[in-house]
């Protein structure tokens, strides 16, 4: 099952928790159609345990599912031991006969600096990922990343599309075929080998971090089994999210066209429901290209088509006017 050599030092540790994960992993991958045989694979790589760990797993499943694989790894210039990650990395690389490739980014310092950092990591691993020739770019993300995630957006008010959590694939090329195994799993299967702790996963500044080192274990000394039901709910979430926009998509369908650059939809077409209008709205911002509503702009837009009397209104990037007999909506110029 694993291609590296049976005292290879890089090799992850054998028995039943080898098995059990790429087992797992081999089945979310096939189930998801997360990339074919013949695909070549990036994995985006920080040097920390978990993109380590996955690396190393998806190295071993090579043979099984027929993908080839090379590592991406951006480094932002910010944590101060970012050498001794990349170092780490380019030695794990040389060891396991992985291809890397490294781009540098810089992101100044201030307000929404991690949304920004994200961002432009994103960025910076497609255009790795295109000049390497990847099919897909995977990312470690893995249980314990859904649950914090889930913990977040619950607190925050969210609604069905953020609490969908991390998606498996995402759409873009970006695929997450470790989220079936919790942060614990990944540490038990790395045993000795090397990794990078970034100092700034410490902080207890960023909500995410007070989420995973005090509001999670938290909730796991409640109740042990709080990550998988965390995640089966988020599960559960994409899936009637997914059924929404299938039901959206046919109930529609005939019943709209293209006013211009405004979209005109047929008003006996969708149901005077908060549900169905929740979804059109959803599906109007979509299909225009527009920011996904917020749950105060769905919460206007209830008000306004309750009336249906030719008002019009803002919500976030669009423009919404409801008569007797139709929906527009149009794209808003940005303020």
């Amino acid at each position: 099952m694993d291609d590296a050599p049976p005292n290879h030092p890089w090799r992850l540790c054998s028995g039943p928790v080898l098995r059990r994960c790429a087992d797992k992993v081999a089945a979310d991958v096939r189930a998801h159609a997360l990339w074919r045989r013949g695909d070549t694979v990036g994995w985006a790589v920080s040097g920390g345990l978990d993109s380590l760990c996955g690396m190393r797993l998806l190295c071993a499943l090579r043979r099984r599912l027929g993908h080839r694989l090379v590592a991406l790894h951006v480094d932002h210039g910010v944590a101060p031991t970012r050498a001794h990650a990349e170092a780490l990395v380019a030695a794990a690389c040389a060891d396991l006969g992985l291809p890397l490739h490294v781009a540098r980014v810089s992101v100044p310092r201030g307000p929404d600096w991690e949304a920004r950092a994200r961002h432009a990591r994103y960025a910076a691993l497609a255009d790795l990922g295109d000049r390497a020739g990847c099919q897909v770019v995977a990312t470690g993300h893995h249980a314990d990343d859904q649950a914090e995630t889930l913990l977040l957006r619950l607190c925050r008010g969210a609604g069905m599309d953020a609490l969908a959590g991390i998606l498996t694939a995402r759409g873009d090329g970006v695929v997450r075929p470790l989220l079936g195994l919790t942060r614990a799993t990944l540490r038990d299967l790395h045993g000795s080998l090397p990794w990078w702790s970034d100092p700034g996963n410490d902080d207890l500044h960023p909500a995410r971090n007070r989420v995973r080192h005090l509001a999670l274990p938290a909730l796991v000394a409640a109740e042990p089994d709080a990550v998988a039901g965390l995640c089966r709910s988020a599960q559960a979430l994409a899936l009637g999210r997914n059924g929404a926009r299938t039901w959206m998509g046919a109930a529609l369908a005939g019943g709209w066209h293209r006013d211009g650059e405004a979209l005109v939809v047929e008003r006996p077409r969708v149901p005077a429901d908060r549900g169905a209008w929740s979804e059109l709205l959803r599906w109007a911002a979509e299909t225009l290209g527009a920011p996904l509503p917020t749950v105060r702009a769905t919460r206007q837009f209830f008000a306004v088509a309750a009336l249906g009397d030719g008002r019009s209104c803002r919500l976030r990037g669009l423009w919404v006017s409801v008569t007797a007999d139709r929906y527009r909506f149009e794209c808003a110029p940005q303020q």
